[in-house]
């Protein structure tokens, strides 16, 4: 699949969209584009990225950019001709696509790049009015998700370049890309740059988290409440036998009401005035739910714990403040047939929620599942908070990316009057003075900076030696309080490891477990007892009970005892059993086995007699070949071609079929008996 296309990455908060309008201003400007699509997954960045282009200003114009190219957020299944730029959700793109007249917008408000469609992937065909010509570029937000596998032919129906955004890239994204990955912008470099703030990780582990819980029924069984998860109607059950669940349960198939309350307010209690020393108010906090359900309970409990009223923490989803409204309909055929919307049941909307967490005061907690958890902007956010698991990295970075935002001061005190920056350099931020430093060394700066102080194109090297002196004393006057060199070396023995390369560790233990080993042992006594159970049963075992050498077994034999092994109640392959032996006494157990049906037979006799060293059949057969070879003095006894023939029967010995052996032993006594023969072949099998 070949296309043509860039794909940036940049770090979560660090403006890709405010980069992608300035790309899309420069190609109308300067490179000839007629038209730009913008797509996005849903309709929260649609907006916010409609935002962004209604709110900026090119370098080389005093106008807005809408003031110069027109820009349309598409609401409707039509484009208007004029339009320079549109930005829309692939969702309605694909049903424009289909030549659809309408489109739901509730549709849109779920991410269309998750891999939540039916059936099979979308498909499009040539539309008259959307030609594949109709977009010059095409940039795509927030790529790391399933665009480039599931919606990958609404992408290459269009002959357009392609410009990808994403914080994140995952393999299928570099791969659809060609890995031409053009730009990349990590964190530490946004930090640095003052563009993104840094970030420390609090950890709260309790004991049903942890572990899950038992519910116990005891003498007087109690009543457990059986909560419907859309409805949340509640009704009581006799719980007659005890309830176990695991930690995985937890929060899903059962509610630990205390598990939430606890974690709630350790989180008050501790988090807060470690992480936020001299606050009054709880800092804007995310918490991210596993399920609508999940957020409901969070929200009640943060209530209760922080004895706040409603204001204080909302669930902000694409669903807050509507109810699913089932109804019957009489078709007109005169069948019955159910319809379901949503209805708006709360004064604000999603949106509007979104708005004042952004914006006001309250709320102080948000709970959301995923319609902030990534591209969504709310600066004001200082501490996100995870109460479910993350298992994607891409997706942890991307939703820890709320909350390294970097906002003005005027703008946080707005929404959290007390909050404090703690600046030691007389309201200079560490990465301002950083570039201070950098500066005062740069020689191009040094020379920008005598052009401006001497009004000059071009200064002498005397006037650029005494501009290089002012930015130098400027860079260091900071540095010249005592408070602010203490603050600095303590932030440095904080954020500091000590690298220790002169001890020499040692592996203590490596193997199995307690509970691998119990298994273990369990199934050798298990096989120890099936042996005595079934050794009339079964003629292999029979034949090894009795102990007569030469063993004389078939395949077919073999092939008896390890289907009448694969079934229950033992249920175990000679591969499984080898491990077995190998956990519980590693000590006499030489090499790996399992793999060859003869195996089975060194396996029983360790089974019926444990003292008995277990060794894979191959090289039981090798090390009685090797020590046949030398009691007959091989070097002087065989000819070179005589010994790689004998080496060729020890070597497919282990596998050959008796009908092979037969062959093999034949082969061997017409070469005559002087270097083997017969005899020598049935000596080392």
């Amino acid at each position: 699949m070949a296309i043509s296309g860039r794909l940036l990455q940049m770090a979560t908060g660090s403006g890709k969209t405010f980069t992608a309008v300035n790309v899309v201003y420069r190609l109308l400007k300067h490179a000839g584009a007629k038209r730009v699509l913008f797509l996005v997954d849903r309709n929260n960045l649609g907006r916010q990225t409609y935002d962004e282009f209604t709110n900026f200003t090119p370098p080389d114009d005093v106008r807005k950019f809408p003031a110069i190219y027109g820009v349309q957020r598409l609401s409707g299944n039509a484009i208007n001709s004029a339009t320079k730029v549109v930005v829309t959700t692939i969702q309605r793109l694909f049903s424009m696509l289909k030549g659809e007249s309408e489109y739901d917008a509730g549709n849109e408000e779920d991410s269309g790049f998750n891999p939540t469609w039916q059936g099979e992937p979308p498909t499009v065909a040539y539309n008259a009015k959307i030609t594949p010509e109709f977009f010059d570029f095409i940039i795509v937000n927030e790529c790391h998700r399933s665009i480039y596998d599931l919606w990958s032919q609404v992408l290459l129906y269009f002959d357009a370049f392609l410009i990808g955004l994403t914080a994140t890239p995952a393999g299928k994204t570099l791969g659809f890309f060609n890995q031409n990955l053009v730009m990349q912008y990590g964190h530490d470099e946004a930090v640095l740059d003052g563009v993104n703030v840094d970030f420390d990780v609090y950890r709260i582990k309790t004991r049903i988290t942890e572990e899950g819980a038992t519910i116990e029924s005891g003498e007087d069984a109690p009543y457990v409440a059986k909560r419907d998860k859309l409805t949340r109607q509640e009704r009581l059950e006799l719980l007659t036998d005890d309830l176990t669940y695991t930690a995985n349960q937890v929060d899903r198939d059962v509610v630990a009401v205390s598990q939430i309350r606890t974690v709630l307010r350790e989180f008050g209690q501790r988090v807060l005035p470690a992480a936020f020393t001299g606050r009054e108010e709880v800092p804007k906090t995310l918490i991210f739910a596993k399920d609508d359900s999940h957020a409901e309970d969070i929200v009640r409990i943060a209530r209760e714990v922080f004895a706040e009223g409603n204001e204080f923490c909302q669930k902000i989803t694409y669903r807050t403040g509507f109810t699913k409204v089932t109804a019957t309909v009489k078709n007109d055929d005169g069948t019955v047939s159910e319809t379901a919307e949503w209805k708006r049941t709360a004064e604000l909307t999603p949106e509007e929620l979104l708005a004042n967490f952004r914006n006001s005061y309250h709320p102080r907690i948000a709970v959301t599942v995923d319609m902030i958890s990534t591209g969504t902007d709310v600066k004001p956010i200082e501490c996100v908070f995870f109460l479910r698991n993350v298992r994607s990295a891409g997706f942890f970075e991307q939703m820890k990316g709320r909350g390294v935002r970097v906002i003005s001061p005027d703008k946080l005190r707005s929404v959290t009057p007390s909050a404090k920056l703690r600046d030691l350099a007389g309201g200079k931020a560490l990465p301002e003075l950083t570039h201070a430093l950098l500066q005062a060394s740069d020689p191009d700066a040094q020379r920008d900076a005598a052009k401006g102080q001497f009004g000059t194109a071009e200064p002498t090297p005397k006037q650029i030696e005494m501009a290089a002196h002012e930015l130098a004393r400027d860079a260091v006057t900071p540095f010249l309080k005592p408070a602010l060199r203490r603050g600095i070396l303590e932030i440095q023995r904080a954020s500091e490891q000590t690298m220790d390369r002169h001890n020499i560790d040692e592996v203590r233990y490596s193997g199995f477990d307690a509970a691998a080993l119990d298994k273990a042992r369990a199934k050798v006594t298990d096989f120890q007892a099936w042996l005595r159970d079934h050794k009339d049963e079964v003629a292999a075992i029979g034949a090894i009970y009795a102990g007569t050498r030469p063993l004389k077994l078939t395949l077919a034999d073999l092939r008896q005892l390890r289907d009448a092994l694969a079934k229950p109640p033992l249920a175990a392959t000679p591969t499984q059993l080898w491990r077995a032996f190998e956990a519980t006494a590693p000590d006499r157990v030489q090499g790996k086995g399992g793999e060859l049906l003869a195996d089975l037979v060194n396996l029983v006799r360790s089974a019926l007699f444990p003292k008995l060293t277990l060794v894979p059949y191959r090289d039981a057969l090798f090390e009685r070949y090797h020590q046949w070879l030398q009691d007959r003095d091989a070097d002087t006894a065989f000819t070179p071609a005589q010994r790689e023939w004998l080496d060729h029967i020890a070597a497919i010995w282990p596998t050959a079929s008796p009908s092979n052996r037969q062959t093999l032993r034949a082969a061997g006594s017409a070469s005559g008996e002087a270097w083997g023969g017969r005899t020598r072949c049935s000596a080392i099998s």
